[in-house]
């Protein structure tokens, strides 16, 4: 539960510091404004994803809240977690989106000028 709430934690800050990877086989081959579209197209489809994570794991919080569902060793309530983990994924949702109002409405990312 913890390595969960260390990982969706930290996946806001690693995509606004462009910490995910990514693989540019063909990003020099394409002209900037196609490239700055499929940034844009990406980080709007990772928001959407999150968004889906989020609302899943809130259901499935409101379904261990409900059986009293808890941590083997420690009992602690699993929803407890599953709530952190839908908050965070929010985060990271929002922070995709305006990553994505960034690109669409400056002309360089943010995120490739940073050292």
């Amino acid at each position: 539960m913890g390595m969960a709430i260390l990982v969706f934690g930290g996946m806001a800050l690693c995509d606004r510091q462009g910490g995910h990877i990514a693989v540019d086989l063909l990003e020099p081959r394409y002209p900037a404004r196609l490239n700055r579209i499929i940034d844009i197209v990406a980080a709007l489809t990772g928001a959407v994803i999150f968004v889906m994570i989020a609302y899943t794991v809130h259901e499935s919080a409101k379904l261990s809240q409900m059986l009293n569902i808890s941590t083997n060793l420690l009992r602690l309530p699993r929803a407890w977690f599953q709530w952190g983990v839908s908050v965070l994924s929010i985060v990271t949702a929002l922070g995709m989106a305006l990553r994505a109002l960034e690109l669409a409405l400056k002309s360089k990312d943010i995120r490739k000028d940073t050292v």
